[in-house]
Order: structure tokens, then sequence, then C-alpha cells
């Protein structure tokens, strides 16, 4: 089967990816006007969905900067993208919060969890949905 096609954006982590003289807004507009940008070319239409990490464990434990995930989300609800947000590494406290969306102030359509879980002790993972994804899938359900 072909693989299925699948566009990578900047890191966004400040420290490590900002530009010479720019300030972390600056770095979160950019960031954010690339995503607009790639959905541009491509299309809103044909993209599934945007997936990511509250906070970012592969690299180094990395925080997005100030209105990140903000941003992305108003960005995927005008253009009807799903909002997945992987808390396998961030969820169920570690952030301080009981997830990593909630510590970044967004609410993603879909959550996968793993790990914390269950401490670790067994393997378990789920995927939490909304109800609009929970209705979508209902309905499309024999």
């Amino acid at each position: 089967l072909p693989a299925i096609p699948v566009r990578h954006l900047t890191c966004p982590h400040f420290y490590r990816f900002g530009m010479e003289g720019e300030d972390e807004a600056a770095f979160t507009a950019r960031l954010l006007a690339e995503l607009e940008a790639v959905i541009a070319e491509e299309g809103a239409d044909t993209i599934a969905a945007f997936i990511g990490e509250p906070l970012m464990a592969a690299g180094g434990v990395l925080p997005p900067p100030v209105g990140y995930w903000e941003g992305v989300e108003k960005i995927c609800r005008a253009n009807d993208i799903i909002l997945i947000a992987d808390e396998v590494i961030c969820g169920f406290g570690r952030l301080g919060t009981p997830f990593g969306a909630q510590k970044y102030g967004f609410t993603p359509d879909i959550m996968t969890v793993s790990k914390q879980i269950t401490s670790s002790y067994m393997p378990l993972a789920a995927v939490i949905f909304s109800d609009a994804i929970y209705q979508a899938i209902a309905d499309n359900t024999a």
C-alpha cells in the first residue's frame, strides 16, 4: 500500500528554531503562518487531522511558545481540521494539569493516551474523542 502523505511543520521550540532577532511572539506568528500556508497549499479538504504533543517529549521535553496551541486550535477550527493531542507522555497529570491540552489552553477533538493510564504496570492505550467525533462515527456505523 502507498504511504499516507504526512506534512511536517517547524518544531515549535523557540530556543532551537527561533531566528536571530525574533522574539517568542514573532516565532509563534511565523509557525502559525506556516501552518496556514501548508493548509492553503494542500487544501483543507485534503487534510485529515493535525496531531502533536502538547509538550514535545521527543528531542528533550520541548515546551511550545506562548500562544502556539491556541493558534493551532483556531486555525484547525477555521478550516474544519480535526485536532489531535498526543497525550501519551504528558497526560494524566505529568504537567500539573490532568492533560497537556489543559495546561496549554486548547481543546482537542481527539486525545491519544497510554503509559500513565495504568502507571505503566500493564500495557494499555486509549483514544478519547469529543461528542462531535463520536457522533460522526455513530452516524456512519451500521
